[in-house]
């Protein structure tokens, strides 16, 4: 049993060494986590166009483009992992993954809270100006 050594973390050999073939947990862990995030991807993809109010559709489009997208590079890099392709299998790209995940969830998240009640607001007061304008009846 490999145990796991938090103060390998803090070395650069760690990162950008040719990592073993996962197995075990860690390997299944990993492949159903990206499987996980494609799969979600495809169905916020399908459901988007079940909601009516488009702020919720835009919201689950950018959500479905993260899944898809963090979930079919982790997959590949998966691949490249076990089949020890040289550079593309280091531990780096997993962790700029990660990175480039928590980076696109917050501009999400940002854009759900902050954005769109502006933009709603910003829809509710030109659909009160327009209902006085002529010819929009």
């Amino acid at each position: 049993m490999h145990s796991i050594q938090f103060a390998n973390l803090l070395h650069m050999d760690y990162w950008f060494k040719q990592p073993d073939a996962a197995s075990g947990f860690t390997m299944w862990f990993l492949v159903l986590s990206f499987l996980a995030l494609t799969l979600a991807g495809l169905v916020l993809r399908t459901w988007r166009y079940y909601h009516q109010e488009k702020f919720t559709r835009e919201i689950m489009r950018r959500l479905s483009n993260l899944g898809f997208t963090i979930g079919l590079l982790g997959l590949l890099w998966m691949f490249f992992r076990q089949e020890s392709v040289l550079f593309l299998a280091w531990r780096f790209w997993l962790l700029f993954l990660a990175l480039i995940f928590v980076w696109w969830l917050t501009t999400i998240a940002r854009y759900a809270v902050q954005r769109v009640p502006q933009l709603r607001a910003e829809e509710a007061s030109k659909q009160s100006k327009e209902k006085y304008l002529p010819g929009n009846r």
